[in-house]
């Protein structure tokens, strides 16, 4: 029998290691030696050929076979889970099943004795076992839990847990109909627009929020296990949406802690959904400027900023969820608190970037119309000139505003 169909499958991600742990080690090395041996072949001739295109033909190949694989597994589990075998789960190796044709008379046990090990005498077809103490009456006693009640509370559980790799699937299972449509309507909801944006507007660069998608994927999962656990346990299920679980918060007057870190992927919108706007605004605008800056400067040297802002963002909605948590509100303290005072610098900047926009769009064009080389030569000389005049001027400040604000000892 297999012990844990759920770690079975989980090793079945590995090519052959889920048919090695239920026994069927042949058939786990063939998978294994063909997958891992299509791999390396494709990865081979395609460094030695200087042929890309081979080694991702033989990566598809690769996972077509990894798909049988999983299917042959899962459809082994699906026959097998359950099923008793000497030593693995049920009545233990050593002792022989006992059914209802035992002939307990011809063993002479008494009130409150135990079954005999195996070789023992009267073992025939008679009558039942009328043993007392902890058996009581009946073939197996009346007192000895049903066999069979785990095996159906993990059969159910294997099933919810094998239906939830598609989001949603393992919620209607179980009946949670407006649960499993939130999940699933949500997941293949998000990956449509997200492809169809990105068809539509020929930017590869949407793809990146294709991330998002294992987050949901993974919630879904987690939820339907605590759901089939709450069913097991004899708790009632409640079929409601997550969107009402999150409306609960707010009867509460609280925010979800879980709802505010999912939100903070994006860089400040968990701090928009704390309640601080201003804090999250500035953050949030960092971050897509930062991204449109470098890219329209070329400054690629300084794209470490990115994953920095985003790293700062995402920790300090952590941290300012522990302090909402412990006491209930935090102050919208903006991360840079001068510039709020100082909008005349916001002006020149928006004045600047509109010039620099003017100038690469009609200027620089109609200088491309004329001679391409004297174009290209423009373009790239004025992204140059301007970020070094914008780094020159930031340390300037810097140094300046420094010796004004030093510290006396």
């Amino acid at each position: 029998m297999v012990r844990n169909p759920i770690v079975t499958l989980l090793l079945g991600i590995v090519p052959g290691l889920g048919h090695f742990s239920v026994g069927r080690k042949a058939r786990g090395f063939i998978y294994a030696l063909i997958i891992f041996g299509i791999t390396a072949f494709g990865f081979l001739v395609g460094v030695a050929e200087g042929m890309p295109e081979f080694f991702f033909v033989m990566l598809l190949i690769a996972f077509g076979f990894w798909l049988i694989n999983m299917l042959d597994l899962v459809i082994y589990l699906l026959r097998h889970n359950g099923q008793p075998a000497a030593g693995m789960g049920g009545y233990p190796g050593h002792l022989p099943v006992y059914g209802p044709h035992m002939d307990a008379s011809a063993a002479g046990w008494g009130a409150g004795d135990v079954p005999p090990p195996p070789g023992s005498a009267g073992m025939g077809h008679g009558g039942e076992f009328h043993g007392g103490g902890s058996y009581g009456a009946g073939p197996y006693g009346s007192g000895m839990p049903p066999y069979g009640v785990k095996k159906d509370d993990a059969g159910e559980r294997f099933y919810t847990i094998l239906l939830s790799f598609v989001p949603g699937l393992g919620h209607l299972s179980l009946g949670l109909m407006q649960r499993g449509l939130t999940l699933l309507i949500g997941f293949f909801g998000l990956l449509t627009m997200i492809l169809f944006i990105t068809a539509l507007a020929n930017e590869g660069g949407f793809l990146v929020f294709l991330g998002v998608l294992p987050i949901v994927w993974l919630y879904g999962m987690f939820d339907a296990i605590r759901q089939v656990q709450r069913k097991q346990a004899g708790e009632p299920l409640i079929d409601r949406s997550i969107m009402e679980d999150w409306d609960e918060h707010r009867v509460t007057g609280k925010r979800s802690r879980w709802f505010a870190t999912v939100l903070s992927i994006m860089p400040g919108a968990g701090h928009m959904y704390l309640g601080l706007q201003k804090r999250g605004l500035q953050l949030m605008a960092a971050f897509l400027l930062s991204i449109y800056l470098l890219d329209a400067l070329s400054l690629s040297l300084f794209l470490f900023i990115v994953p920095l802002i985003w790293c700062f963002a995402f920790f300090d909605s952590l941290q300012l969820q522990s302090r909402y948590a412990l006491e209930g509100y935090v102050p919208d303290v903006p991360v840079v608190d001068w510039l709020m005072y100082r909008q005349k610098w916001i002006g020149i900047a928006l004045l600047l970037l509109g010039v620099y926009y003017l100038f690469d769009r009609l200027l620089l064009d109609y200088l491309e119309r004329i001679s391409v080389e004297w174009g290209w030569q423009f373009r790239y000389y004025f992204k140059t000139g301007m970020t070094a005049l914008v780094l020159i001027g930031v340390g300037i400040k810097l140094l300046l505003g420094g010796k004004s604000k030093e510290v006396q000892p």
